[in-house]
C-alpha cells in the first residue's frame, strides 16, 4: 500500500518486526536512447501540449481486493492498527514517500499513483490535467561538445540546463475551485509559493526530498489566485512528483520556527491537512476519522476510519476481541499464530522496498576489480539468501534482477535473461561460472579451497549495522556461500561509535533497503555523486542527464534502461528481493492491500 512512491512500511506495517531495519544508503552513451517507436518530437520553439482530460484512477493490483465504488454498499467503519504515530504531526516533517497511515488519508493530493507507480491527476484537486510548456534556449551555450552528445557532468543537475533543448519548462494548474483545506480555507497559488520556497531555502525538511525543487525557478500566480505557473531550469522529466501531494499550507512555512513547530496531535491543526476525511478525536492511543464535510470530491464509502495504537505482540487479541479490523504483520512468530485465526484473510503482495547487498569498489578492495564483483553476483544463491530472510513468512517472491525498475512496473526487465549484458556464459547463480571468473582474473585456489593472488587472500568484511538482524543473518548465509567460492568474509558488527567498523566498511560489502521512490532518485544513486556510485560506470552521468529532461516515456525509458545495463554490469549493488507485505484483513475489506507501487484510494475503500 504505497502513498506516491512510498518510501518505507506505512504506519499500519509492522513490516518484518525486529526484522527489517530500513537503511537507505556498459552501454555506450549516444544522442539517443535505442529506439522505441515514434519519439515525440524536440521542440524547436515555445510549444503547449494540453492532454484531453482523463479522471479514470489509477488501477489497483489484485491484493487490494479491487472491487467498483458502486459495487460498495456506503457506509461502516475501518478499525486499523497502527505500531506508532507520527512523533510530530506537522507535515513538515515528514516525507510524502513516508506518510503514515492517518497522515495520508489527511495529505492533498494532486497525482495519485497506480500499482505500476504511475502518476494520474486528480479531478478532486485540478480542474483539467495541468498544461506543459516547453521553451528552448534561444541560443545554446558552448559546452564543446559537438554533435549533441551528452556532456559529462560532476553531477546530474550540474548540467541539466547544458543540454540539447533544455531550455525551460512551465507547468501551468488550474486548481479545482471547491477544493479546501480542513478550515474551509481555499487552497491558492501562495501555498505552492511558499512551498517551494521553504523547500529551497537552508537544510529544508524531509518533506522536500525527491520532489525536483532544486530544479524549480519560480513558482507565481497566474490569472486568478487558482492558477499556478511553475516554471523549471529544463525540461524535467518527473515534473508530476514536485507537487504530487500538493502544497503545504502557506501559513505553516512563513519562518523555519513555524516548519519545525512539534506538534504531540493533529487537533487543533485542522487547516493543515485536506482530505476526504478528517479528525474528530485524537489522543495518544487512538485516532478517530470521520467524512469530512468540506471534501467536493468522490464521497467516501466509509462512515468513519479509527486508528489504534496496537504493539504487535497484542495484535491478534486485539483482531479477535473486534478491535481491529485489519492490519500488516511480518514477524514470523505472529505470522506462524494468525494460521490457526479462522476467519482471516491474508492478502501477500509487496512494496516499494527492496533489499540488496551494496560493495565498496575502492580502489584498496579485492571487491574494486570487476571482475570479482561479476564472481560475487554469479556465486550468490539469492534465491537462498531471500528463503532465509524471509523464513516462517511462507514467502516465495522472485529474486529482483534489475538494479533500478521494480517487478510491479512494466518498464522490469529481469537483467539476467539479456544477452546483451551478460556478465558471463552463465546468466544466472552458478557456483561453477564464478570460480571460471575468479581464476581468470588470477585468483587461484589453493588446496584448502582458499584463493590468494600474488601472495593476498581474496578476503573482505560484511559490515553489520546496530540493530539489523536481517543484515546479520544475511551476513551469515553470503559468508558460508562465499566460502565454497573461495572467499574469506568477515563479520564487523558496526556500534554506535565505532571506528572498527568504519575501517572494515573501506573494504568490504553490506545490506540495506532501498526504496523506490521515483524512478530518476533511484537512478540518481548510481550516478557520480549518488549514494551507490563506489563501481562508476562511465556512461552513467550523461545517461541521466537525457533522462531527466526527456517528457516522452517511452523515450526516457530508453535512457533509464542504459542506466539500469551500466549499474547491473558495474554491480555496485546485488539486488536480492522486493520486501514483501503481509496484510491481514476480515473478508469484505475491498480496495486495500499491498499495492506494488500505489497508494490507498480512501474515498473507494469500503465493506462487501
Amino acid at each position: 500500500m504505497r502513498r506516491i512512491g512510498s518510501n518505507r512500511a506505512p504506519g499500519v506495517i509492522v513490516g518484518l518486526v525486529c526484522l527489517l531495519v530500513t537503511t537507505l544508503t556498459g552501454c555506450d552513451s549516444a544522442t539517443d536512447p535505442p529506439s522505441t517507436g515514434s519519439p515525440s518530437a524536440t521542440a524547436t520553439a515555445a510549444t503547449s501540449s494540453t492532454p484531453t482530460p482523463s479522471v479514470v484512477p489509477p488501477s489497483q493490483g489484485p491484493q487490494t481486493n479491487p472491487v467498483a465504488a458502486d459495487s460498495i454498499e456506503p457506509g461502516g467503519q475501518l478499525k486499523l492498527a497502527t505500531q506508532d504515530f507520527p512523533a510530530s504531526w506537522n507535515p513538515w516533517a515528514t516525507s510524502i514517500f513516508d506518510l503514515s497511515e492517518v497522515a495520508d488519508i489527511l495529505t492533498p493530493r494532486l497525482f495519485a499513483a497506480g500499482a505500476d507507480g504511475v502518476l494520474q491527476w486528480d479531478a478532486t484537486w485540478l480542474a483539467a490535467e495541468p498544461t506543459v510548456t516547453e521553451s528552448p534556449e534561444a541560443d545554446p551555450p558552448d559546452d564543446g561538445v559537438s554533435g549533441g552528445m551528452a556532456p559529462s557532468a560532476e553531477s546530474p543537475k550540474a548540467s541539466v540546463s547544458a543540454q540539447p533543448g533544455a531550455g525551460s519548462m512551465t507547468v501551468t494548474y488550474e486548481l479545482n475551485t471547491a477544493a479546501v483545506w480542513g478550515d474551509g480555507a481555499a487552497v491558492t497559488a501562495q501555498d505552492f509559493l511558499l512551498t517551494w520556497q521553504a523547500c529551497t531555502a537552508p537544510d529544508p525538511g524531509p518533506v522536500c526530498a525527491d520532489r525536483g525543487f532544486d530544479h524549480v525557478t519560480s513558482v507565481a500566480e497566474g490569472a486568478t489566485s487558482t492558477t499556478v505557473v511553475v516554471t523549471y531550469d529544463g525540461t524535467y522529466a518527473e515534473w508530476r512528483t514536485t507537487f504530487a501531494r500538493g502544497p503545504l499550507r502557506a501559513g505553516l512555512l512563513a519562518t523555519p520556527a513555524d516548519r519545525q513547530a512539534q506538534w504531540d496531535s493533529p487537533q487543533g491543526h485542522l487547516g493543515a491537512f485536506a482530505g476526504p476525511f478528517t479528525v474528530v478525536s485524537a489522543d495518544g492511543s487512538q485516532v478517530t476519522l470521520a467524512k469530512n464535510p468540506l471534501w467536493r470530491g468522490v464521497s467516501p464509502k466509509l462512515d468513519t476510519i479509527v486508528v489504534e495504537l496496537v504493539p504487535a505482540a497484542g495484535l491478534i487479541l486485539a483482531y479477535l476481541r473486534g478491535e481491529i479490523d485489519a492490519f500488516q504483520v511480518a514477524d514470523p512468530d505472529i505470522v506462524a499464530q494468525l494460521t490457526d485465526v479462522a476467519g482471516i484473510e491474508l492478502r501477500r503482495g509487496t512494496g516499494a522496498d527492496a533489499r540488496l547487498l551494496t560493495l565498496n569498489c575502492s580502489a584498496d578492495s579485492p571487491l574494486g576489480d570487476p571482475q570479482v564483483r561479476h564472481a560475487v553476483l554469479l556465486g550468490l544463491d539469492r534465491t537462498a539468501v531471500g528463503q532465509s530472510d524471509l523464513a516462517g513468512l511462507k514467502w516465495s517472491g522472485p529474486v529482483l534482477n534489475s538494479p533500478l525498475w521494480s517487478t510491479s512496473q512494466t518498464q522490469y526487465e529481469d537483467l539476467t535473461q539479456s544477452k546483451a549484458i551478460s556478465l558471463s556464459d552463465a546468466a544466472e547463480f552458478s557456483l561453477k561460472a564464478a570460480q571460471a571468473v575468479l581464476d581468470q582474473a588470477g585468483w587461484i585456489a589453493n588446496t584448502d579451497g582458499r584463493r590468494f593472488k600474488n601472495g593476498v587472500e581474496l578476503a573482505w568484511d560484511f559490515v553489520i549495522p546496530p540493530g539489523d538482524p536481517l543484515a546479520e543473518n544475511e551476513a551469515f548465509v553470503v559468508r558460508k556461500q562465499l566460502k565454497d567460492l573461495g572467499v574469506r568474509v568477515d563479520l564487523v558488527y558496526q556500534g554506535e561509535d565505532s571506528t572498527e567498523a568504519s575501517s572494515g566498511a573501506a573494504s568490504g560489502m553490506s545490506a540495506v533497503t532501498m526504496t523506490h521512490s521515483t524512478d530518476l532518485a533511484v537512478a540518481a544513486r548510481f550516478t557520480s555523486g549518488g549514494s551507490n556510485s563506489a563501481c562508476p560506470a562511465s556512461t552513467i552521468d550523461a545517461d541521466f542527464d537525457h533522462a531527466i529532461i526527456e517528457l516522452d516515456s517511452d523515450r526516457r525509458k530508453a535512457w533509464l534502461d542504459q542506466i539500469a545495463a551500466a549499474a547491473w554490469q558495474s554491480t555496485s549493488v546485488i539486488p536480492l528481493y522486493e520486501v514483501p507485505e503481509l496484510f491481514w484483513t476480515r473478508p469484505g475489506l475491498a480496495n486495500m492491500g499491498p499495492d506494488g507501487l500505489g497508494q490507498v484510494r480512501w474515498e473507494t475503500v469500503g465493506w462487501v
